[in-house]
């Protein structure tokens, strides 16, 4: 046990297993918490097995971690409003340390063990430090804004001049077409990109450069994601 995520990982696979003695033991699944996570990882650390063997910490990759969770998890979760999912993730409590991911991963197996029965996602072995790399990106980056507020932005700093009202005329994309959620990263990534035509439309038609403040730019995201289209593919032909 170098690794406390790798350790994460192979009691995540091991879990179905796990779950299936303790019920024929009469066992409880048992909560952890991050500190009991922490308190463990420091015992077996002492085990005279363990102790000799020089302890690693490796963090993952988040983007690749982002693969993992659209292949094991995004059926269910999403960050912010997901369409047809059960879970937003930004509507709870992130967890503050990677012990506490690793606890979160913990109690949430039980839980999986029931909804997904034989489908239960196996990891890698380099995949759990990818997901937790990915979980842990996704709620430092995310914070939920407000739809209403974000109306009042979209408003307030002359987006809808643009992207509404002279559309036409500015040729700038309309953002009620989108098909999926935008995201600070994303978004960050539009902007930049258009960033000059931006600033000429802008310049050209006597616009200050807008500057948000606060929560404004997770409002602004709240009220674009609001507006995005559900699109059902047309069954295929026979």
């Amino acid at each position: 046990m170098k690794d406390p995520i790798a350790w994460a990982g192979r009691m995540w696979n091991h879990s179905p297993q796990m779950s299936q003695a303790m019920r024929d033991r009469g066992f409880v699944w048992p909560k952890l918490n991050s500190q009991d996570v922490a308190d463990l990882m420091i015992y077996l650390r002492s085990l005279p097995a363990l102790r000799s063997r020089s302890a690693t910490f490796d963090m993952g990759e988040p983007e690749l971690g982002r693969l993992v969770f659209e292949r094991s998890c995004e059926s269910c979760h999403s960050f912010g409003r997901g369409i047809g999912k059960e879970i937003d993730l930004l509507q709870r409590r992130a967890p503050q340390t990677v012990t506490g991911y690793i606890a979160a991963m913990w109690n949430h197996a039980e839980i999986m063990q029931v909804k997904a029965g034989r489908q239960f996602p196996k990891l890698d072995a380099e995949e759990m430090p990818d997901l937790i790399a990915f979980l842990f990106s996704q709620s430092y980056f995310f914070e939920r804004g407000d739809a209403a507020r974000g109306r009042r932005v979209f408003e307030d700093k002359n987006c809808a001049r643009c992207h509404e009202q002279r559309r036409r005329e500015t040729s700038a994309p309309d953002l009620t077409q989108s098909t999926e959620l935008y995201s600070p990263i994303t978004l960050t990534s539009a902007v930049w990109q258009h960033v000059p035509a931006m600033f000429e439309a802008m310049k050209r038609d006597g616009v200050s450069w807008p500057r948000f403040r606060g929560s404004e730019m997770a409002d602004l995201i709240a009220y674009l994601n609001s507006r995005v289209i559900v699109r059902i593919a047309a069954p295929p032909a026979h």
